[in-house]
């Protein structure tokens, strides 16, 4: 949900401030609604009413910022097109152009750039890939000029494992829902989801889930209470609904329910739900946030459109409904797999045990790697990998800029890892 910056001071201390103290701890029993039907965002699931109409959002996964435009085919390749045009159009210092390389994907148009940035420096590079497989999905990030070949390989293993879906369809084995697609993956890559709705008969009501795996942080209502300073009248108008622990589907969480007045000087709704997680892609931490009152299509704000009462029986259904999606036990990626032409070795030499690496290079012995204990952002520091897959990043966490590093919001920084050959049998791990 974004809210406005008066808005989020608002909810920050509308708890301590408020004339309602009611503190609970609840736990969710959960029928689905007649009609409702159920999305599937990062790892979880969560059912909407049917008039709930998906408004946009972003996914990140291995680091790489995914996304999924609405565009037709014939548009899509025009863009990849014009893309390559402006990058061949220019001279680099060293290269012909400013491409340092090109990954085609398939014979339908799609591809992949990694180039330089200025046409005077090699060391700020970038990735980009355009992907049609039945809908256009683009992804990339920064690229320092010795990763080259790593950022290569994590492109083509992104672009052979990300499956398209239907919003509707919810899939049946381990992996990572993004917007109109899906990754298979044993869960051990950095990850996030966002997911926004809008309500098509009641357009002032915003829906907002977000899940993000990350090192547990102050709490919804610790942070909320430190915003007390700053506001004076601007909550003498608003209300405590409801406050406190509530546990969902066996989630450990908390709840902050409001009323307060948005910019327009009407009431509104501010509903949010968070549990902080264990930095694992099966309980990372997560947001669930409902809204009402919101701006129209020309920045209008507008009265809620739900009363007191039904604004709660509707959250109360939603936040009820999220769980982890369940799934069955299959092989969940062939991106490392070789294949037996007859002509590779019976025993290839393999790397020696107690070999390094770090998370800059590509696995080179499929096996048992190991890191240690407190390297950051590392939730299985023991795990078997297959030779050519990218080595896993650490991952460390830094306030994140304005109004969010001051709520106790986090931003993301990827940091070498070095692993260490232990075994070569994966039983061994």
């Amino acid at each position: 949900m974004k809210l406005n910056p008066i808005q989020y001071l608002i909810f920050a201390a509308a708890f301590v401030l408020s004339t309602v103290t009611w503190s609970q701890s609840m736990t969710d029993t959960y029928t689905k609604p007649e009609g409702w039907n159920t999305w599937c965002i990062g790892r979880f699931l969560i059912d909407l009413p049917p008039t709930a109409k998906y408004a946009g959002g972003r996914s990140k996964y291995d680091f790489y910022d995914i996304e999924t435009p609405n565009e037709a085919f014939a548009a899509f390749i025009q863009r990849i097109d014009v893309v390559e045009q402006k990058l061949r159009a220019q001279h680099h210092q060293t290269e012909p152009s400013m491409i340092k390389e090109l990954i085609k994907f398939n014979d339908n148009g799609s591809r992949g750039f990694i180039y330089f940035t200025f046409p005077h420096r090699s060391d700020r590079l970038k990735s980009e890939a355009y992907l049609w497989k039945r809908t256009g999905f683009t992804f990339g990030g920064t690229v320092s000029i010795d990763r080259v070949s790593v950022a290569s390989s994590r492109i083509k293993a992104l672009a052979q494992t990300l499956t398209p879906r239907n919003s509707n369809e919810i899939p049946a084995g381990p992996g990572f829902c993004i917007n109109q697609g899906f990754i298979p993956d044993d869960g051990e890559k950095h990850e996030s989801a966002d997911a926004g709705f809008k309500l098509s008969d009641k357009p002032d009501v915003f829906i907002n889930l977000s899940t993000i795996t990350k090192t547990p942080g102050p709490t919804l209502l610790e942070r909320q209470g430190g915003a007390l300073g700053m506001l004076g009248a601007l909550v003498s108008k608003a209300r405590k609904l409801r406050e406190g622990e509530r546990i969902v589907s066996g989630l450990a969480g908390q709840e902050s329910l409001i009323r307060a007045p948005n910019e327009g000087g009407h009431m509104a709704h501010l509903f949010a739900w968070e549990t902080q997680g264990k930095d694992q892609s099966s309980y990372p931490f997560i947001e669930l946030e409902l809204q009402t009152g919101r701006a129209d299509k020309n920045g209008n704000e507008q009265p809620a459109s739900l009363t007191d009462k039904q604004a709660l029986a509707l959250w109360d259904q939603i936040l009820a409904s999220l769980r982890l999606r369940p799934t069955t036990p299959g092989k969940t990626s062939n991106a490392g797999d070789s294949p037996n032409d007859g002509n590779s070795p019976a025993t290839p030499k393999r790397l020696p045990l107690k070999s390094k690496i770090t998370s800059a290079s590509n696995c080179p012995q499929t096996g048992i790697w190991e890191c240690a204990a407190d390297s950051p952002g590392i939730t299985a520091h023991r795990r078997f990998i297959e030779a050519g897959r990218p080595m896993p990043y650490g991952l460390t966490q830094r306030p994140a800029k304005g109004l969010g590093g001051f709520l106790g919001k986090q931003e993301d920084e990827a940091v070498d890892i070095t692993w260490t050959l232990v075994a070569y049998d994966k039983d061994a791990s």
